[in-house]
């Protein structure tokens, strides 16, 4: 019970951070935002290493790292499709795609949970493509490029949470950080080479500090 109770706590954060990353993509650069927030939550990090107790590996370090990468990657696209297009099907259509890798990379990599937690899983990816379609006129308004980049954020979601997933549960939060050194690493290299402005106004750096805390 305490894994789905976890998963539902992490979705709705998750949720919440997606939608004010969303909110200050519309001001600032996604980039920026992206950088921003994450430079923002390291604190809240460090205090949760410490409060976690673990004993990471090389390896496990390893995954976080390339995980963090992807899932930089992944923000970054999100909230430049989510301030460009229709959120209510640019949300869904990223959602679908994160929690499609995962289920397969679980398949090839470990025993399969069951036709009831697969029948589950796949009702829930339905149901998801379901509630993309209850706006059909704002799903007309959304160009294919936005779409394209709600699936490459999904895909790079799901190869985030399949790389985070190789980490040994023993190494606390360390992987976490991990994480958010490579993720912070590859998000400045790309606000130089682009030329994006990290200096946010008031009213955005709000937004970005509550995706941040909340990712």
């Amino acid at each position: 019970m305490l894994p789905i109770v976890l998963a539902a706590v992490s979705a709705l954060a998750f949720g919440t951070a997606d939608f004010a990353g969303g909110k200050a993509s519309r001001r600032a650069d996604p980039i920026a935002v992206t950088v921003v927030s994450q430079i923002l939550s390291v604190p809240l990090l460090l205090v949760l290493v410490l409060v976690v107790p673990g004993t990471p590996s090389p390896l496990d370090l390893g995954w976080g790292l390339l995980a963090g990468v992807a899932g930089a990657g992944g923000v970054m696209l999100l909230y430049r499709s989510l301030a460009t297009g229709v959120m209510a099907v640019v949300a869904p259509v990223t959602a679908i795609t994160a929690a499609i890798v995962p289920i397969v990379a679980g398949l090839v990599l470990a025993h399969s949970p069951g036709a009831v937690a697969l029948g589950g899983a796949g009702l829930a990816v339905v149901a998801i493509g379901l509630v993309s379609l209850g706006e059909r006129g704002a799903a007309r308004r959304v160009s294919g490029r936005v779409i394209g980049m709600a699936l490459a954020a999904g895909l790079l979601f799901g190869v985030f949470f399949a790389l985070l997933g190789q980490a040994d549960e023993a190494a606390g939060m360390w992987p976490v950080l991990a994480v958010r050194v490579s993720s912070i690493a590859f998000g400045l290299a790309l606000a130089v080479r682009t030329g994006a402005r990290l200096r946010l106004g008031r009213r955005v750096l709000g937004w970005a500090a509550t995706a941040g805390l909340l990712d």
